[in-house]
Order: C-alpha cells, then structure tokens, then sequence
C-alpha cells in the first residue's frame, strides 16, 4: 500500500490554469507594447535630429560661404557710408543686386537635400561698436524647412 502512494503522488502532473496563462501572455504583451512604442519614440526623435542636423549644416555652409568673400566688396554695396541702414536682409530673390555670382547665389540660398528644400536668409549687420565697423560685419544665417528653423551667427572679416 505504501508503494501505491508513492506512485501516484510520483505521477501527478499539475500545470498551469488557463487563467493563469492568459494573464502573463497579457503581462507579457503589455511589455511588448511598451517597448515597440520606445522603438517607435526613438526612431521619431531621430529622424527630427537629422532633418535638424541637415539643416544645421546648410546653415553652417551658407555662413561659410559669406564669411569668404571679399569684405571690401560686401562693405560698399551694403554699407557704403554711415546712414546706410543698420541691418541689410538678403535672400533669393535679391541676389540679382547682389555682389555673389548669380548662379551661385541662387544655390546658396535653395538647397535641396533628400527632396527637402531648405531655405536661407541671411541678415548683415553693422557691427555695434563703430570702432569696428570698418574691420567687422556681423553675419546671421536662418535656415527654414518643413515649418522648422535654425540659425547660425558669425562675423565677416577684413
């Protein structure tokens, strides 16, 4: 008799309910969930921070490419003398009267990367101090695409 028991409690097979099942196979979607929507969130931010990148560096060209020309040139055709305005705005639509090669200008201030245009304008400056404004013209660069915008500054040199 002694060896009956043994056998069957040798034998008895307990398993999981069905509720319990179902409980950690919705536990387990749950975290599933959550983890694809951290997934999705990233991906999102990333792309935002390479059109923002992008966008960055067209700035960065656009003030490059200014703070190379000839400062003597950029001085009399903006600020010839002291009642010229304090701020000069420049975009694609001015660069005919421009002193930037047509071609060139035109470029600079549309760019398309990956099927995103980009925008410039550029704003030249009297510098604040007068002592400088013969050696120094404050640049700053505004770059617009898909509602969004960034800026860069720098100083053309004599």
């Amino acid at each position: 008799m002694i060896w009956l028991k043994k056998k069957n409690i040798l034998y008895i097979e307990r398993g999981f309910t069905l509720v319990e099942v179902l409980l950690s196979v919705t536990i387990l979607g749950i975290i599933f969930l959550s983890i694809l929507a951290l997934f999705h969130n990233t991906y999102d931010y990333s792309k935002r921070n390479q059109s923002k990148t992008v966008g960055f560096n067209v700035a960065r060209n656009v003030l490059n490419y200014i703070e190379n020309q000839d400062f003597i040139t950029i001085k009399n055709k903006y600020f010839p003398n002291s009642s010229a305005p304090e701020e000069i705005l420049i975009t694609r639509d001015s660069c005919k009267n421009s002193p930037f090669p047509a071609d060139s200008c035109e470029n600079m201030f549309e760019t398309i990367i990956n099927n995103v245009t980009y925008e410039a304008t550029v704003t030249l400056k009297k510098h604040q101090e007068t002592d400088l404004q013969n050696y120094l013209i404050p640049i700053e660069v505004k770059i617009n695409w898909n509602n969004r915008e960034t800026r860069v500054e720098g100083v053309l040199k004599k």
